[in-house]
């Protein structure tokens, strides 16, 4: 009667263990299947995010093609403009539109360094 009674709670046992493992791998993929909906959305957040720094870079570096354009203009002007100045007997950089024009002048290393930068990643 005792080996009965021990084969009996061993098979217990066992389909207890059985059961608990279960519900442990059963946990693991419930986690598993939130983690692969997370990442999921993510992905297809990151794509439309990527898409959008893509067309902005695209924009970015026309519009610093544009700027280093009116820059050649703004410089092959500059000579004229000081002569022309000069034969008013006035100095140029005093004129708020040359001001201008200097202080646009100053920015295009920036833009261009960074134009570059973007055309890299694009």
């Amino acid at each position: 009667m005792k080996t009965s009674l021990e084969i009996i709670n061993k098979l217990s046992y066992k389909e207890a263990v059985k059961l608990e493992s279960q519900l442990v791998e059963l946990a693991s993929i419930n986690d598993l299947i939130k983690l692969t909906i997370a990442g999921e959305k993510n992905a297809v957040e990151f794509n439309k995010a990527n898409q959008q720094l893509i067309s902005l870079g695209k924009i970015a570096v026309k519009n610093a093609d544009d700027f280093r354009e009116n820059v050649n203009k703004i410089n092959s002007l500059a000579s004229t403009l000081q002569k022309q100045f000069s034969d008013l007997g006035l100095n140029y950089l005093d004129n708020a539109d040359v001001k201008k024009a200097v202080a646009l002048l100053n920015k295009d290393r920036e833009i261009t360094q960074q134009a570059g930068y973007i055309k890299q990643i694009i």
